[in-house]
């Protein structure tokens, strides 16, 4: 039986009621991301100089970065890893590279691929396996090398030049 059209108006009522409360919800959670993206950035160059305290800071938005956008939550991943393989805890980084890999993966993205694979080149690198290290940084550069991100793929070009140079194939490095 079909709902008679005062039911039909009641319904009708109560979705325009709630589109501005929908409309509220979604420019708040926009704006947390926005939040989280910038504190991201900012953690960034944290743990380029202090990378015990971008440590600290990354646990204090593990549940919100989790949570996040796969973008976000691969550059959560990808920040802690790199902090914690700063700090010498490398099997808790190898397992958030690893993450990251599988997230992007996941969501066919090939940002987060190309940094789960530069992730992990450098964890192998600091674990002395070097023809693993190289291996996983030529694949990262192919790659990023497919994504609009600039400076992923300037970093992707740098650690496989350098690669290139650890095993004395300097025409590779500099090209």
């Amino acid at each position: 039986m079909a709902p008679g059209p005062s039911r039909h108006r009641s319904r009708s009522r109560v979705a325009k009621a709630l589109l501005p409360a929908l409309w509220l919800l979604s420019s708040l959670a926009f704006a947390q991301a926005e939040d989280l993206d910038r504190r991201l950035a900012g953690i960034r160059e944290v743990g380029r100089f202090i990378p015990e305290k971008a440590v600290g800071q990354l646990r204090q938005v593990e549940v919100q970065a989790r949570a996040a956008a796969p973008a976000t939550h691969g550059e959560f991943l990808n920040l802690l890893a790199l902090a914690l393989r700063a700090v010498g805890k490398t099997d808790e980084a190898s397992l958030l590279a690893d993450q990251l890999l599988a997230l992007g993966r996941s969501h066919q993205d090939k940002v987060l691929i190309a940094k789960g694979l530069l992730a992990q080149a450098y964890l192998a690198s600091t674990r002395n396996r070097l023809q693993l290290s190289h291996q996983l940084a030529w694949e990262a550069e192919r790659v990023a090398n497919a994504t609009p991100d600039m400076a992923l793929r300037v970093q992707a070009a740098i650690t496989s030049g350098h690669s290139h140079g650890e095993e004395g194939n300097l025409p590779a490095a500099l090209g």
